[in-house]
């Protein structure tokens, strides 16, 4: 398999150094396999643009659970602070309810940064949110969580608790159940860590380390099918980013079954030793069987080198794949519960922004590992950035994005019905012009969509979105494509690369092509659905801080918006707490001589004195870690617990662990406060020396 990359990805850079010949040659392709006549005579209806949740946000989320209520999240920025904030359009509504803040306030000086924001919601309307968070610059990131269960959400939550922590990514194994990935940094190094999360609880328990073979770990992926069957999927890299370039990339995938409790089997996907792997996407359709797209860039110059996908089909052993695109960039991909799949992205137009192009899209059919031939969404000469993926449980799918155009961007999508392999011609979803960030979209059960997205470069401007009547996409169903001859499982084996030979080109053999002429009569709009009115205005108030001596440098205080008479907002003075060790200190010399005996902390005696702040009781965990020379940091068991008291609680560590004196040297206590209800606070170090 690592032979067939390889030529893959010298096929991939050749074409990156050839003419573009790529979007001409897939758009005649289009014409000659996707006659008109495979769609209906009707056309999806989209309801008129309205109002949305939120102001001045970016990096939009959106998700619909099964009874067809939608959740959206946003990152909002303000004066250089961002934040995070949700809000919930109810099964039957047309607008969404009162907009709520889910990461920490920031405290005195501090300017939250945040990135990686995600969101999965399961059957029943619960969720989780996942980000990425640094309170000051420069200061190391968290990972931060917030979860909702019964309508409400709970306060956020680090949950990197070792250390530095970035990319998260979670999904739902079944209702009320989920499983969060992340990059944890420990020691110098990154692995991944995965948790599952009882949503119910509020709790993360069954932690599972996920440790590269080679490099650094990054850029996680999860998905799972409706029983709950997942693929987790993630880089390792291990190369220079400096010439020339030594090392290699590769994109490793693991599986889980529904009955158990951590990702086994990990294989490698693809490697390379030319490029770097970027927006690694995955998802998992009704019959399990996985797709992983991403994007490639070149090392030495960072010019797209394409985009790719590999499936791996129930029952097999390895993951086949293909390029979809030389020159392709920002890939997502869409899978349904009845099975097949949508992968989307641009490929950059010749002197266009890197990242704006054709608009393009390959559909995948159930249990067959090869896409069709790559189809344009986008209209002849239109430039399109940024496109979403998003399908129902049928398969009904909608591909949207924005249309860039001078100063008048437009949002823009594209249908594709459960029973077809190709689109209804794309449609503007708001004539409204201005600069536009990224869409969000989502599909619910019904086929009803919801695309949002945000007008840019004015604090007051609210999000807009627009509505899909999902009855309206019932097309007439065209054949499924026939796998052409994919190859039974077998257990992957790397043989030695050999030169590719550049197959000659084929003429294709499909019937001759037809003018598509899918006619769109005068919708009728359902009088039960009304244009959705904006919402109310709404209103702030300060929530006053706690004294400077009382106030941790980790936030600790969350703000809890409540909704008022007549759809306003005002901000409830009572606070959300969560668990924040505001101190962990020595009180004595950090170079002493262990205990002649005991346990490793007592309450009083030999040994080193050391004192914690947190503002909850709970329990104090300690892991004693030490570097050797030439070698990484090592964590030292057992760690040690300390039940602690709101305040501050004094005790003493003997300098001994499992009943033995530490030898001397130099060491790291490195510690984290966990409430009672299991959620965990920063992590604080202390170095200290044993001596003899």
């Amino acid at each position: 398999m690592t032979a067939w990359w390889s030529s893959a990805l010298r096929r991939t850079v050749g074409a990156m150094r050839s003419p573009r010949w790529l979007p001409l040659a897939l758009s005649v392709l289009f014409c000659l396999v996707a006659p008109a006549a495979s769609q209906a005579s009707s056309a999806p209806v989209w309801l008129p643009a309205s109002s949305a949740a939120g102001a001045s946000s970016s990096d939009l989320r959106l998700a619909h659970d099964a009874v067809g209520s939608t959740v959206a999240v946003w990152r909002k920025s303000s004066d250089g602070s961002d934040s995070v904030w949700t809000a919930t359009m109810p099964v039957g509504s047309t607008t969404f309810g009162v907009a709520k803040r889910l990461s920490p306030a920031p405290g005195a000086g501090e300017t939250p940064q945040i990135s990686d924001l995600t969101l999965a919601v399961d059957a029943q309307g619960g969720a989780v949110a996942a980000w990425t968070g640094r309170y000051t610059t420069g200061a190391q990131p968290y990972v931060y969580l917030a979860q909702r269960h019964a309508s409400a959400w709970g306060g956020a939550q680090i949950v990197s608790i070792e250390g530095p922590g970035t990319s998260p990514a979670v999904a739902f194994k079944s209702t009320g159940n989920a499983v969060l990935a992340w990059r944890q940094t420990t020691d110098g190094y990154a692995q991944l860590r995965v948790s599952a999360i009882d949503l119910p609880a509020g709790t993360l328990s069954a932690v599972q380390s996920v440790a590269p073979t080679t490099g650094d770990a990054g850029q996680p992926t999860i998905a799972f099918d409706g029983q709950g069957n997942g693929v987790l999927a993630w880089v390792e890299s291990a190369v220079s980013f400096s010439a020339p370039y030594s090392g290699e990339v590769k994109l490793r995938a693991a599986t889980r079954k529904a009955s158990a409790a951590t990702f086994t089997g990990a294989q490698l996907v693809y490697a390379t030793r030319t490029s770097t792997l970027h927006d690694v996407k995955a998802a998992v359709d009704g019959a399990g069987n996985a797709t992983l797209v991403w994007a490639d860039r070149l090392l030495d110059t960072g010019a797209a080198a394409g985009v790719f996908a590999a499936t791996r089909v129930v029952g097999a052993t390895s993951w086949p794949g293909a390029p979809l695109s030389t020159t392709g960039v920002t890939p997502d991909v869409a899978a349904s519960t009845t099975g097949g799949a949508v992968v989307t992205w641009v490929d950059p137009a010749a002197g266009a922004a890197p990242a704006t192009g054709a608009v393009m899209a390959a559909h995948r059919a159930q249990a067959v590992t090869t896409f069709a031939a790559p189809m344009p969404l986008s209209g002849s000469g239109e430039t399109g950035a940024e496109p979403v993926a998003a399908a129902s449980a049928s398969g009904a799918t909608v591909v949207a994005w924005v249309r860039r155009q001078g100063a008048g961007d437009a949002p823009r999508a594209a249908v594709k019905a459960a029973s077809s392999t190709t689109f209804w011609p794309a449609e503007d979803l708001d004539p409204a012009g201005g600069t536009l960030g990224a869409p969000a979209a989502s599909v619910s059960l019904t086929g009803d969509a919801l695309v949002l997205w945000q007008p840019q470069g004015s604090a007051s401007t609210l999000q807009r979105m627009t509505r899909l009547d999902g009855s309206t996409v019932a097309p007439t169903p065209d054949p499924e494509p026939v796998d052409p001859g994919d190859p039974a499982p077998t257990t992957p084996t790397d043989p030695a690369p050999t030169t590719p030979t550049e197959p000659a080109p084929t003429t294709p053999t499909d019937p001759a092509p037809t003018t598509p002429t899918p006619s769109t009569p005068t919708p009728t709009e359902p009088s039960a659905v009304p244009t959705s009115p904006a919402p109310a205005p709404t209103t702030t108030t300060v929530v006053p801080r706690a004294p400077a001596t009382s106030v941790a440098k980790d936030p600790s205080l969350v703000a809890r918006e409540t909704p008022q008479a007549a759809g306003a907002v005002s901000t409830d003075l009572a606070l959300v707490e969560v668990p924040s060790l505001r101190s962990f200190k020595a009180l004595a010399a950090k170079r002493f001589k262990p205990a002649a005996g005991g346990t490793g902390v007592v309450a009083r005696g030999d040994g080193l004195p050391l004192a914690a702040t947190a503002n909850l009781p709970g329990t104090l965990r300690i892991v004693v870690t030490r570097a050797p020379k030439g070698g990484r940091a090592k964590n030292l068991k057992p760690a040690l617990s300390v039940p602690i008291e709101e305040g501050t609680t004094s005790f003493v560590f003997t300098g001994r662990l499992a009943g033995k004196p530490l030898p001397a040297g130099l060491y790291k206590l490195k510690a984290v406060f966990v409430d009672a209800r299991g959620r965990a606070s920063n992590r604080r170090e202390l170095t200290i020396a044993i001596k003899r």
